[in-house]
């Protein structure tokens, strides 16, 4: 059976970083892993996605439509730009962040509103979560992509020394402490 989760956000909120993060953790879990990421204008602030499955055998990273088992979405517009590609019983966690893009605050588009009631009309599984404010009181920003892999592995269940090991692996070791705790508050995190 493969399995594919979408990881997808703006640039500068980590998507690379957490994409590294959860292959390790599927590798270390004994995982076939294929991964690919598009960046398109990272730099500025523009759409950043990463397609990682895993499996017994896993040939291609690509999702196809209707395919993945779970979209993790770091900014809240971005969580109904790949919905395409969610399995009809797949999952949406997304960040509850709007990061408005140069095309809406130049007055060229609008950002759309109550994305929630389109989900549900349609019937999709969701959760939105306001990690900002969990990585506020945790003292830095920069901890959105972990608290986001925290959120995850509340569907996932893998064990949380892999994930621990795997964060001391790629995070900079002034870091470690603080992406250690801000996964756990993802973890834990009750809705």
């Amino acid at each position: 059976m493969i399995n594919s989760i979408l990881l997808v956000g703006v640039g500068g909120q980590g998507i690379l970083l957490a994409s590294e993060i959860l292959s390790d953790v599927l590798l270390k879990q004994g995982f076939d892993v294929k991964k690919n990421e598009i960046h398109g204008m990272a730099q500025r602030g523009g759409t950043v996605t990463s397609q990682i499955k895993y499996g017994d055998v896993v040939f291609s990273p690509k999702i196809a439509e209707a395919e993945a088992d779970f979209i993790v979405s770091f900014e809240y517009m971005e969580s109904v730009r790949f919905l395409n590609l969610l399995k009809k019983d797949g999952m949406l966690i997304s960040s509850d962040q709007k990061i408005i893009p140069t095309t809406v605050s130049s007055g060229l588009g609008t950002y759309p509103d109550n994305i929630e009631e389109y989900l549900e009309k349609q019937n999709i599984k969701y959760s939105f979560v306001n990690v900002v404010d969990i990585a506020t009181k945790l003292g830095n920003i920069k901890t959105v992509n972990t608290i986001m892999m925290g959120l995850l592995n509340q569907y996932l269940k893998f064990k949380e020394e892999i994930w621990i090991e795997t964060i001391k692996e790629r995070v900079k070791p002034k870091f470690v402490d603080l992406n250690i705790k801000a996964f756990q508050e993802g973890m834990n995190y009750r809705r």
